[in-house]
């Protein structure tokens, strides 16, 4: 998570404390800066936002801990058997850019969009770009 800084999780008297510590941002930063406004509005933004990727990324860790190949076989029981055997053939290895989790939910989506639109194929790669069309 590279874009949460643990700065921006402090409350804003512990945030005005870590910045008139810090010797590189107390170069920067307006004699002023403790009675502007604006380091208040741009620290609430920041607290927001980064306890919100923080609580996003603790969500998706315990809720992608639960898929898995075993259980991913025992959802596809309910397809056609072609469409189970050419998906339950191969274990699925880890990306660069999907955990095997995220990659076995993609395989799910694969498999079920071939049995409700069985003449149409599609291949569900990465989350973002493939389901952009909310189809």
């Amino acid at each position: 998570m590279n874009t949460v800084f643990p700065e921006y999780l402090l409350d804003l008297n512990l945030y005005k404390r870590y910045i008139s510590l810090d010797q590189s941002r107390a170069k920067v930063l307006d004699p002023k800066w403790e009675k502007s406004k604006t380091l208040a509005i741009q620290w609430r933004y920041y607290h927001k936002m980064s306890w919100v990727l923080l609580v996003y990324q603790i969500l998706k860790i315990f809720y992608l801990s639960r898929v898995n190949y075993k259980k991913f076989l025992q959802v596809i029981k309910n397809l056609p058997p072609e469409i189970q055997q050419k998906y339950s053939g191969s274990r699925i290895h880890a990306s660069n850019d999907n955990s095997s989790s995220e990659l076995l939910l993609l395989r799910w989506v694969k498999a079920y969009y071939e049995s409700i639109n069985p003449g149409l194929p599609r291949n569900a790669i990465t989350f973002s770009k493939d389901f952009s069309d909310s189809s």
